[in-house]
């Protein structure tokens, strides 16, 4: 009988391959397997029992159901082949043959491929995120391997309903079944695990928690057995927690150990975007505790970490120095709790690039608060509570050090996170302090409690890019002359990504800052609205250089001035956005020693060069001087004019508004005038002079 079913097996073979059937050896090997190894390239290792006395073996594939064709020889007592030769796109069944000097005797065959399959039956949802916060969880996994506070995986949706348990589980990989665990003492709250190989003796773990064991539904593989991508392992069980919208499985990828806490996100793991991101939307910045805000601010020496500041951008803006607290999730699944892959920002501030160093790092090198692609915040050797003062350091919560994971701490442990009336006592992976960062890897060397924006630095001319470019360790600035950040709006750059999404930009616009009183930046001065045309005076202040005093400044010492009767044209940018409103505002030329009196003030109007409100541009024409005397004597300016401005910025945060500061000193003026500003002014009669040439 058993001779009579070899010959049939060698028959139907040689009718597929067309090889011509053979006198068979004793025995065909057994134990068949096909192991997906899902390395770079991929491959599939093939695995049998070695066969007594045999001379060699043969391996024969199909692909996608096509031909069967012989795909290499091995030599005698060989027990494994690494098939190169494939793609993550096909399917391959195996064939092995023992052959001695009488034939070749077929063995057994295994069909799988190198795909990466959802595990779910019925359909793509993500229920949970990875690191959700969703409560004090306990330890899991043993002394020393806490998951203390965070949810260590992604929670897959089971679309069936009902009393029974659902969906078929099916493994998304390839590979050997490592832990079955029914978990008799929980109804359908077992485990699985299945090991792959990732090819160089390196390994993961797909585990999935919450699957059927009773009713007849536990699971349908043993530990040992070898799964092709797509095979099923159990039924999703019945298991609901608190929160949760239905029955789902908890899918984790672990390193080491099938119980160790999840090494990265479980949907990594995938390559089309469709699994990598069910719902394809981008992360976002969320109102979450329903305070009518997604970006909270918080003075860095308060003391009461859950008190942030009142702001308004035009009542109280911000000032000193500050913590950002941003609620941001993926909305990778139906509950939008969910941290984004990585996290960074930067700020980009009211100048341009040329101008000043006002930028907090810049978008080709912002700071990183983390990534949960390259870098897991607890793998290594674990000390007690170690994962939770990782994962608290990510979130930048403020909470205290943990002594014991075991027992959840008493009251709100100081907490920044506050959504309503709640305090959280743990880190919360959706809300957090961005200005706590200061480098650009994501690593958990970067993130500094310390580091924080210090909006009053000292300008020194250092890259905007550095590693403390939140100048948190900079000297204070005492003057709006010598500002790194000078006032006015910024706009804060978080960038979210998820599995597809990268670097989704999430401004935060006109955010203002309101530290010094004003100053001129610029001023120019030509006799008509053609800048250019006739020059008669130009000034730019650079930081840090000091504001000047009295006198003449840039281009005025030139061979051109103004004239009595002729109408000048004149643009002045202040340091920040000026209060328009302001019934006292006036800019007007004052003739210093001339008998005519002083122009009425300019005709003209406030627009924006870098902040909103902080160019004032108009025209004037210059009256006559009745004296009939040139006033211009560049040995005594007090016979030039003086361009006079009388302004006000907007209100701070106790609501008080301050004049220019006409010396650079820090100190807004009593009467809110600057009148530093000089230009040579001829009053005289001008002269016309009549040239004439005699034509050769």
């Amino acid at each position: 009988m058993r001779l009579r079913m070899i010959l049939l097996a060698a028959a139907v073979f040689a009718a597929l391959t067309d090889r011509s059937a053979w006198a068979n050896p004793a025995a065909g090997p057994t134990g068949v397997r096909a192991i997906s190894q899902y390395s770079t390239p991929p491959a599939i290792l093939v695995r049998w029992t070695d066969v007594p006395d045999e001379t060699k073996y043969e391996i024969w594939r199909s692909v996608d159901g096509g031909t069967v064709s012989k795909l290499t020889d091995v030599g005698v007592n060989a027990v494994q082949h690494l098939d190169h030769t494939v793609n993550n796109a096909s399917e391959y069944r195996y064939f092995v043959y023992a052959c001695d000097a009488a034939g070749c005797t077929p063995g057994g065959e295994f069909k799988t491929s190198v795909r990466v399959l959802w595990p779910i039956s019925g359909g793509h949802e993500v229920l949970h995120g990875f690191n959700e916060v969703l409560g004090w969880a306990g330890v899991q996994g043993g002394p020393g391997n806490p998951t203390t506070g965070y949810h260590d995986g992604v929670d897959l949706n089971r679309t069936t309903s009902g009393a029974t348990a659902g969906d078929d589980l099916r493994a998304p990989r390839g590979g050997i079944v490592n832990q079955v665990i029914p978990n008799p003492t929980r109804p359908d709250d077992g485990f699985v695990a299945v090991q792959v190989d990732l090819g160089g003796g390196n390994f993961e773990y797909d585990g999935f928690n919450h699957i059927a064991n009773t009713g007849g539904n536990g699971p349908v593989v043993a530990v040992g057995d070898v799964v092709a991508p797509g095979q099923k392992l159990a039924k999703i069980g019945t298991q609901a927690f608190a929160g949760d919208f239905t029955d789902h499985v908890h899918s984790m990828v672990t390193l080491g150990s099938a119980f160790a806490s999840s090494a990265r996100h479980f949907l990594t793991i995938f390559t089309d975007p469709a699994d990598r991101d069910p719902l394809g939307n981008t992360p976002l910045l969320v109102d979450e505790n329903n305070d009518g805000k997604n970006a909270l601010y918080r003075d860095h020496s308060e003391a009461d970490l859950t008190k942030y500041l009142d702001y308004d951008h035009d009542t109280k803006p911000l000032s000193g120095d500050l913590d950002i607290h941003v609620e941001v999730t993926d909305r990778q699944g139906t509950n939008p709790r969910q941290a984004p892959i990585d996290l960074a920002y930067w700020i980009e501030g009211p100048l341009p690039p040329a101008d000043d160093d006002d930028d907090v790092k810049s978008a080709a090198h912002p700071y990183k608060l983390y990534d949960f692609r390259t870098n897991y915040f607890g793998l290594g050797t674990p000390t007690a509570c170690s994962l939770v003062s990782d994962i608290q350091d990510v979130a930048n919560s403020g909470c205290k050090g943990l002594a014991n994971c075991t027992v959840r701490p008493g009251g709100a442990c100081n907490s920044v996170i506050k959504e309503g009336a709640m305090d959280f006592p743990w880190p919360v992976l959706h809300h957090f302090i961005i200005t706590h960062a200061k480098g650009e890897t994501g690593a958990r060397a970067d993130v500094d409690v310390a580091q924080y924006w210090r909006t009053k630095a000292k300008e020194d001319n250092g890259a905007s890019t550095a590693a403390t470019a939140n100048y948190a360790d900079k000297p204070t600035a005492t003057k709006p002359t010598e500002a790194r950040f000078p006032d006015g709006d910024y706009t804060i750059h978080v960038l979210a990504s998820d599995l597809v999404h990268a670097n989704v930009d999430l401004k935060i616009e006109k955010v203002r800052l309101e530290n010094y009183p004003p100053f001129i930046k610029e001023i120019y001065v030509t006799q008509d609205k053609g800048f250019g045309d006739l020059e008669l005076y130009k000034y730019k202040h650079k930081n840090p250089n000091p504001y000047p005093g009295v006198g003449y400044l840039g281009s005025s010492q030139g061979s051109d001035f103004a004239r009595a009767g002729q109408a000048i044209h004149v643009r002045i940018r202040f340091s920040e956005g000026m209060d328009t409103a302001w019934a006292d505002f006036k800019v007007e030329l004052d003739p210093q020693g001339a008998a005519g009196a002083p122009a009425a003030p300019f005709v003209g109007a406030f627009s924006k060069t870098n902040t909103d409100n902080d160019t004032w541009e108009g025209d004037l024409t210059i009256a006559a001087d009745a004296s009939g005397n040139s006033d211009s004597d560049v040995v005594d300016p007090s016979k030039d004019a003086v361009i006079r401005v009388k302004a006000r910025d907007l209100k701070d945060r106790n609501n008080v508004q301050r004049g220019v500061d006409e010396d650079g000193d820090g100190t807004a003026e009593a009467d809110s005038v600057d009148a530093n500003h000089r230009i040579k002014l001829d009053a005289s009669t001008p002269v016309t002079t009549i040239q004439i040439r005699k034509s050769l």
